[in-house]
């Protein structure tokens, strides 16, 4: 169950502007040619495994691997008064594997298909979506159509969906404008993957003036297309790996789930600006649940003998807990200093088991924009994320980071992140061992908004939890802008 998305790209960017209400006609565009090498490439599944299960596996990446990444959008919107059509159609991210490819690899790319899928899937219209505007000014602005979606700061989901919503500006307080949202959206990326299965509501108030800003809002997810589920089954079967129980993992991942969940996701975030310092912070609590049912082969006891299928149904629980603070820290004119932390819970294997309790807090396509390795925002894996988690199977993650950042001259930029990473499981867990630590340095020059050249140096140095001490180093260099 794959949902591609290019939040890591559009967010390298400069924003293509939206559209605007009024009348007239707005093109605007934006390409980005990028070049990666990869020493010890970050596999999300050879990666993670503990060493008694890493070895003598077929497929597995190079040591050193290299590609190239291109993309290019154009965004039409054409406005008439109240009414406005958007358009966007682009060549989805295209990696191109230089050298050596692993094992059932193809070398060419788009979003992570081949592309003749992604031709099939109707891949490059990224966004059809009309407008309305109702009142003067326009406080009120409906939407519908294929658009892009970010809930809860991209910590939840940050990809395009089927949406229909309203967003309502209806009361101003002084500075303070105060804003009422409310959508209904299928999130699936393609066109024929549209499909009333997997559907949410979510609603939001906020209240914002130029420094503070306050939102509260909720998700309700049903979800009858088994993402959920399979997230579940593999939180089970990468935590028995984890504690080195490889065939019990081997046989839970096998494992087919199927069920219908609710999930309900409330949350709270909020910005406030006092003098040099800016507070951010994101609360996020979860509930849920519904009936799960786990079919699998059994033996039938006698060695070499035919194996029958069997089910079993259970009642499960949901619930997870998200807390993401920084504060930034204007030091010196152009020195900014960011200390940050994210935390999203990670299960119980006993509760799992005995039951039937998750304390995963879960995502669908989450967009974490640091730690780009750890979480899979940058690289190759910017076109093939998954709806997934947060953290490594049920461990959760606990980071603990700081951030530097020098601005010279208004053209060029660096950052220097550096985060410790270890799970959030709960205390009767077996298995504790740290992710590991990562540090990721980031150059921009703009030369104008047309071209700007990134340079992007990121290391993962891992702890315990992996299946050797290699670090994992990313080099990345390229060009982007709009147009």
């Amino acid at each position: 169950m794959r949902a591609t998305c290019i939040c890591s790209v559009a967010a390298a960017l400069v924003a293509l502007p939206g559209s605007a209400l009024g009348q007239g006609v707005e093109l605007a565009g934006a390409y980005l040619i990028r070049g990666y090498a990869d020493h010890n490439r970050f596999d999300p599944f050879l990666s993670f495994l503990p060493k008694n299960l890493n070895t003598d596996l077929p497929g597995e990446p190079p040591a050193y691997s290299y590609s190239l990444v291109l993309w290019a959008s154009e965004r039409l919107a054409a406005s008439l008064e109240d009414q406005s059509l958007v358009l966007a159609v682009d060549t989805g991210v295209d990696s191109i594997e230089l050298g050596d490819v692993a094992e059932g690899q193809d070398r060419l790319s788009v979003d992570g298909l081949a592309p003749d899928e992604a031709l099939e899937s109707l891949v490059f219209l990224r966004e059809a979506y009309l407008e309305w505007g109702f009142g003067s000014g326009h406080p009120l602005v409906a939407t519908a159509g294929k658009k892009r979606t970010v809930l809860m700061d991209g910590y939840f989901y940050d990809d395009h969906g089927f949406r229909l919503g309203a967003d309502w500006d209806f009361a101003e307080f002084g500075a303070w404008t105060a804003t009422a949202s409310a959508t209904a959206l299928l999130p699936q990326h393609y066109f024929p993957d549209a499909d009333t299965d997997l559907a949410l509501l979510h609603g939001s108030l906020a209240i914002t003036d130029s420094i503070d800003s306050v939102t509260v809002g909720a998700i309700f997810l049903s979800d009858r297309q088994d993402v959920l589920a399979g997230m579940l089954r593999d939180v089970l079967a990468e935590d028995l790996a984890a504690n080195e129980k490889p065939i019990m993992s081997m046989k839970a991942s096998s494992l087919d789930v199927t069920g219908d969940l609710g999930l309900r996701t409330l949350y709270a975030s909020g910005a406030v600006t006092l003098g040099p310092a800016t507070f951010r912070a994101l609360l996020a609590f979860q509930g849920g649940g519904g009936t799960l049912t786990w079919t699998g082969e059994k033996p039938t006891g006698r060695t070499g003998g035919s194996k029958q299928e069997q089910s079993v149904e259970r009642e499960t629980d949901i619930g997870g807990r998200l807390l993401s603070t920084e504060v930034q820290l204007d030091v010196a004119g152009s020195v900014s200093l960011t200390p940050f932390f994210l935390g999203a819970s990670g299960t119980s294997l006993s509760e799992a088991k005995d039951e039937g309790r998750f304390d995963q807090f879960l995502t669908l396509v989450p967009c974490v924009e640091r730690l780009r390795l750890f979480f899979g925002t940058n690289g190759t894996m910017l076109a093939t994320r998954e709806y997934r988690l947060l953290g490594l199977g049920s461990g959760g993650v606990n980071a603990f980071g700081l951030q530097a950042g020098w601005a010279p001259t208004a053209d060029i930029s660096l950052s220097e992140a550096v985060a410790a990473l270890g799970p959030a499981r709960p205390d009767d867990s077996p298995f504790t061992k740290e992710y590991g630590v990562e540090s990721d340095f980031t150059l921009l020059y703009s030369v104008s908004s047309v071209l700007g050249v990134r340079i992007e140096i990121d290391a993962l140095f891992p702890g315990g939890y992996f299946a050797d001490d290699d670090p994992m180093v990313r080099g990345v260099a390229g060009v982007e802008g709009t147009f």
